[in-house]
């Protein structure tokens, strides 16, 4: 009996800390985001979408706007989708509460884009800090 205690406690701590992260509500970017163009730098990273809708789940992220739809898995692996002329392979990772995207775009223009998914202290103002590196240099720009 006093064996089995000590691994009783540790499978019962050991679920209580995955479910405390699984609902981690800094790390949960489910909604639907409207662009505020006031509150944006977008200016140099050229088109960008106005509306994201978005739905989360342990294994990933789920994004569209309009007809288009794309995900990224949140453990690590490799993610890839073709949209338009566009082969795109992304990995995402958690720096803390923020999720970096990292994704290499392939086309008839061939250039990375590096996102960082932070949401506000209140929940309803999701930031994208995006850089986009391309053969002739590099623009930033904030959404």
């Amino acid at each position: 009996m006093c064996r089995r205690l000590p691994l009783a406690a540790l499978l019962i701590a050991s679920n209580l800390t995955l479910a405390l992260r699984a609902g981690d509500p800094d790390r949960d970017f489910s909604g639907q985001w409207l662009l505020d163009r006031n509150a944006s730098d977008i200016g140099s990273l050229g088109q960008v979408v106005t509306s994201l809708s978005v739905s989360q789940g342990d294994a990933g992220i789920l994004c569209s706007t309009g007809a288009v739809q794309w995900s990224y898995a949140l453990d690590g692996s490799e993610t890839r989708k073709r949209i338009g002329e566009e082969s795109r392979s992304s990995i995402a990772k958690w720096e803390g509460a923020a999720l970096l995207i990292n994704t290499q775009v392939s086309g008839p223009q061939n250039y990375t884009e590096m996102d960082r998914w932070e949401l506000s202290r209140t929940h309803n103002i999701l930031t994208i800090t995006r850089q986009v590196v391309r053969a002739g240099g590099q623009v930033e720009g904030t959404l």
